[in-house]
C-alpha cells in the first residue's frame, strides 16, 4: 500500500537483495509466458511481440509495453528505485 496515495498498492513476486549494489534491494515480478519456456529470453527476443528486447545482448522490458506501467506502477508504490 502507497502511503502518500492509499488507495493504490501493489503486490510484486518477491524482493532482490544485493549488497555488492550501490543501492542494494530491489523487487521482482516474474512473467513467463507458457509459449516460451522452452526458449531463452533473449531467444524470445526476436518475436516484435514479446515484451522483452535484446539491447547490447540483454533482455530489457520494453518501454511502451503493459507491463512496464505495472513495474513502474510498483516501484512508486514501495518506494523502490
Amino acid at each position: 500500500m502507497s502511503l502518500d496515495a492509499p488507495c493504490l498498492g501493489a503486490s510484486p513476486d518477491g524482493k532482490v537483495i544485493d549488497v555488492g549494489c550501490s543501492s542494494p534491494f530491489g523487487l521482482l515480478k516474474v512473467k513467463c509466458p507458457k509459449t516460451k519456456f522452452l526458449v531463452t529470453s533473449l531467444d524470445a527476443c526476436s518475436e516484435s511481440s514479446f515484451f522483452l528486447e535484446n539491447v547490447n545482448d540483454e533482455p530489457k522490458l520494453k518501454c511502451n509495453h503493459n507491463y512496464y506501467a505495472q513495474v513502474q506502477g510498483l516501484m512508486r508504490v514501495t518506494g523502490i528505485r
